[in-house]
């Protein structure tokens, strides 16, 4: 999630282990451990554009790592800020504040190596989205609540109303699950994959994707407790796979192993950009809920073979298309259709 996300959560898990009288040293720790694994966004390469992605979300933000990365970051910390502390005490708590992040990222989309390097897989629950300020802004004001008050009662809040949040983020991922299904039954599809994943900012409005005969179905629903689904009707896309992608260029090339890189980063969900000719777009994500059209991809150039990809970043939302999201979220009615 956003880095204000982190520290935020970060400092729940280490106010929560401390005493009232050590509230504003665990805030630091928690803070500064709880935004620590994202030091991965330096990891980067001026001639290969997949690196950021490929190491972003990397063994930085793995459980296994936590104890090792803890162990340096406390380290500043106590020297910096804690020289008359307990070391092991201000360990602590950036461990329960480092350990944190890679958790909350796995709530998110986008995938994180959560278990290297017994596991690489990229986990992504869908549960939340990266930025959620419903989440977010009740946790910042219990914490600094906590700290001024110097008591754990407001962190106590605080972690209560997180769990509770993620209760409902969950309720509301089963709930898109169980309509995008009825969906594609009622178009008498049967679903070969499928996934829903939240829309910018809010657990409200869902973007359902599933594949039915070698073709992406890309919708969105806005389901809320107590009120009628809305399906806002999408668009559709071939099924593209790496392998085919790799037939584009000549063998045991570089763009080859980029390709493979890509879809493993974009999860396997590659489709064509409309409009772009040897583009391919990471279909997780779009512009609007319901568009194909990405907010991220690459272009092959096969007739430089021993070059990397292109990674493309494409236009984000804009005028009409954010009063369009805005409708979506607020339930009206699509006024492209």
């Amino acid at each position: 999630m956003d880095p204000l996300s982190q520290a935020i959560v970060g400092s729940v898990a280490s106010q929560s282990a401390s005493r009232p009288n050590q509230l504003q040293m665990a805030t630091v720790c928690g803070v500064l451990g709880g935004m620590a694994p994202d030091l991965d966004i330096l990891i980067r390469s001026s001639s290969d554009p997949l690196m950021g992605l490929e190491f972003h979300r990397h063994f930085t933000h793995a459980l296994p790592f936590a104890p090792i990365g803890a162990a340096v970051v406390g380290l500043l910390i106590w020297l910096v800020f804690y020289r008359f502390e307990s070391p092991w005490r201000v360990y602590l708590f950036t461990l329960l504040g480092y350990a944190t992040h890679g958790l909350l990222d796995a709530c998110t989309s986008y995938g994180t190596y959560l278990y290297w390097p017994f596991d690489h897989a990229r986990i992504s629950w869908d549960m939340i989205s990266i930025i959620d300020p419903l989440f977010t802004l009740p946790l910042l004001i219990l914490v600094l609540l906590a700290k001024w008050r110097e008591t754990r009662f407001y962190t106590l809040l605080a972690a209560a109303y997180m769990f509770l949040y993620f209760g409902f983020c969950i309720y509301q991922h089963d709930t898109a699950i169980d309509l995008l299904e009825e969906k594609a039954t009622e178009r008498g599809h049967t679903i070969s994959r499928q996934a829903v994943k939240p829309s910018f900012g809010n657990v409200a409005l869902w973007r359902t994707i599933y594949v039915y005969n070698g073709t992406y179905h890309v919708d969105a629903v806005r389901t809320l407790p107590f009120n009628k689904p809305i399906w806002y009707e999408g668009s559709t896309a071939p099924v593209i796979s790496a392998e085919e992608l790799k037939l584009l260029v000549p063998d045991s090339t570089v763009q080859q192993d980029d390709i493979e890189r890509f879809d493993f980063f974009s999860q396997g969900y590659l489709a064509p950009v409309p409009g772009e000719e040897l583009t391919y777009g990471d279909l997780r994500y779009g512009i609007l809920p319901n568009l194909i059209s990405p907010i991220w991809g690459i272009s092959l150039q096969p007739d430089k073979p021993e070059e990397h990809i292109q990674f493309r970043r494409f236009p984000r939302m804009e005028g009409e298309q954010v009063d369009r999201f805005i409708d979506m979220l607020l339930g009206k009615p699509d006024s492209s259709l």
